[in-house]
């Protein structure tokens, strides 16, 4: 589990103040609460809100076409999907993941609905090219999420940041 401090820093360096916020105004579910009280962060966590900083433009070289709320909405409904696909990662099969996911290409459109957003996922790059054809004469363009790129993110951030644990360990 990572620090909010370390989530900020990989997230090109947004502010403590912008994740509470994100968390407390805009409802950001990723990352849990800790038995010592503070928020740990894993690493499909880190890569949702480093995803959120970059469609918001928080991150400072991000796009920032995106509201931070939307995006919010968008990454907390990402979040059990990319933990699956995590988990099988974390469980020693990354290779395997991420040859499969880089064969099926899944991606994940989001769509602005009266309720806010609606996301749909997409296991394979057929069902998704399908699911474009069927939306090529809707007025808004659905936004594309490549779900490949935010996992390698994710496994990216997880090399560069020191385990929490690891950390404790090697202070005492």
């Amino acid at each position: 589990m990572y620090s909010p401090a370390q989530v900020c820093a990989a997230a090109g360096g947004i502010k403590p103040t912008t994740l509470r916020a994100w968390h407390n105004i805009d409802g950001l579910t990723v990352g849990r609460h800790q038995e010592n009280g503070h928020r740990g962060y894993s690493e499909v966590d880190v890569a949702l809100v480093m995803w959120i900083a970059r469609q918001t433009g928080a991150d400072g070289a991000g796009l920032g076409y995106m509201n931070h709320a939307a995006a919010v909405k968008i990454a907390n409904k990402l979040l059990e999907p990319l933990g699956a696909i995590w988990a099988g990662y974390r469980a020693g099969h990354a290779t395997e993941v991420f040859q499969a996911m880089d064969a099926a290409a899944p991606m994940a459109f989001a769509t602005p609905s009266a309720g806010g957003w609606d996301v749909e996922i997409f296991p394979t790059i057929g069902a998704w090219a399908g699911a474009l054809i069927e939306r090529r004469n809707r007025v808004r363009p659905p936004i594309l999420i490549d779900l490949s790129t935010i996992m390698k993110r994710a496994a990216a951030a997880g090399s560069r940041m020191p385990d929490a644990s690891a950390s404790k360990e090697t202070a005492r």
